[in-house]
């Protein structure tokens, strides 16, 4: 009789955890089809050729074998996506499929870390909505290095999460493969992974997985190697340098004299010269050094005279304008309404820089309170080396500095709706088992 019962319990209970396990996949599934119905609504299905698609599509021509596909005019992360892809009806579906799928993975791993199971599946539908909004979804149809470099950036969080989660070496390796493609889609990139190199240097000082934090930190430095070796043999830095000197050195004083100082002659024709070519680089390394006020908070203040730019410099970094590139809005039959964008694309600096202490201050609380997991790692890691990525993207960028600056201020909103997800997570988990804990003090009290 009591084996009987004891049988028949466990399988009520095999029952009711299967029916759960159906009702989530469900859930899931249901968020994760309105996400695609909505990706697909916001896509316009029509190609938009811009200045810079041929210049990937001159280094795609090139055999894979040919080391000018690896070292030429662009890098050759988007070379090889045009490479596979070759018309442009298919490349911009290829792009919408990539996002979506790679926004899922990310969506899907931040919901795995999270202990509250009703909590799952907010955390997945938000980081869900945040790739929603028009900074993300219009550059689906534009055939330029943005949308493969954020899916690629969403897929690259998704393993970082995962390695601090259970470090060995297949996270390990998936984060420096993502990290090799990400560098060549966009050479900014590259710089930024010298400071996640510096940042899990600091980790080695904690004894735990010391092999493995070191193989990162010689992996993310050799990805850097390796990309600037790149852009110098394919002169990928020098159109970056004609627009720097056109749009900023000629309209700074200060700059331009010690540009003259040091040779250059701007009543010349110095795009084409070798002055240019052979020691702008230097000459310019030489003042942001010799200048670290200009180089720091420069862009944080003032105004610019880039071409396509907000002229605000604070603002092209941290709320950067989009609405010359937002050309196909007409064609989406079912975007996200504006108010919800304005939720999960927050504009405006001082609700940014409130939204981002309030956060900060509340995860601090948290942590004190609770404690904080492993995946905290990982927002904290993206907010470091967000000022870095802004200052690298504005030194670097005499024309559409909000388009280059994009990545940063999309990896800002990303870390602080991540730190978001994780502290509430840690915060109803405490109250949890605060309330789990009542019942049983009161039974032993007698």
């Amino acid at each position: 009789m009591i084996r009987t019962a004891f049988a028949w319990a466990r399988r009520v209970a095999v029952g009711a955890s299967a029916t759960v396990r159906t009702s989530s996949l469900a859930l899931y599934g249901g968020i994760a089809a309105a996400y695609v119905l909505l990706r697909v609504g916001s896509f316009s299905n029509i190609p938009d050729r811009v200045t810079d698609t041929p210049t990937y599509e001159r280094v795609a021509h090139f055999a894979l074998w040919d080391w000018r596909f690896y070292a030429g005019g662009r890098g050759f992360t988007i070379p090889l996506f045009y490479k596979i892809f070759q018309s442009s009806e298919s490349r911009i579906v290829a792009q919408l499929v990539f996002s979506t799928l790679a926004w899922i993975v990310l969506a899907a791993v931040v919901a795995r870390t999270v202990e509250v199971g009703w909590f799952r599946p907010v955390a997945f539908a938000l980081m869900l909505a945040l790739s929603l909004t028009t900074e993300v979804i219009l550059w689906d149809t534009l055939l330029l290095s943005e949308s493969v470099t954020f899916a690629l950036c969403a897929l690259l969080i998704a393993a970082w999460i995962l390695f601090v989660r259970a470090p060995g070496p297949l996270w390990a390796a998936a984060v420096l493969v993502l990290s090799l493609f990400w560098a060549f889609a966009r050479d900014t990139n590259a710089s930024v992974l010298l400071v996640v190199a510096f940042v899990v240097a600091l980790a080695l000082l904690h004894p735990q997985r010391r092999r493995l934090k070191l193989l990162l930190v010689i992996g993310c430095c050799a990805v850097f190697v390796l990309d600037y070796g790149s852009a110098q043999a394919g002169k990928r830095w020098l159109q970056p340098m004609v627009d720097v000197v056109e749009h900023r050195v000629l309209t700074t004083p200060s700059l331009e004299r010690f540009f003259v100082v040091h040779g250059f002659d701007p009543n010349t024709n110095w795009p084409v010269g070798s002055w240019l070519r052979d020691r702008s680089q230097g000459v310019y390394a030489d003042y942001l050094f010799a200048h670290p006020g200009y180089t720091l908070t420069g862009p944080l203040h003032g105004h610019q005279q880039a071409l396509y730019s907000t002229s605000d410099n604070a603002a092209s970094l941290i709320d950067p304008n989009l609405g010359i590139y937002n050309d196909n809005a007409s064609h989406r039959f079912l975007p996200l309404p504006p108010s919800l964008e304005r939720v999960f694309f927050p504009r405006g600096i001082a609700l940014i820089c409130a939204l981002l202490g309030v956060v900060l201050l509340g995860a601090a609380v948290v942590a004190w309170i609770a404690g904080a997991s492993h995946v905290w790692l990982v927002p904290t890691g993206i907010l470091i080396t967000t000022y870095p990525h802004f200052l690298v993207a504005w030194h670097q960028s005499g024309v559409e500095v909000d388009r280059h600056a994009l990545e940063a201020a999309l990896l800002l909103r990303i870390a602080v709706f991540l730190l978001v997800c994780v502290a509430a997570d840690r915060a109803l988990a405490a109250v949890s088992r605060q309330r789990a804990l009542r019942p049983r003090a009161a039974e032993a009290g007698p």
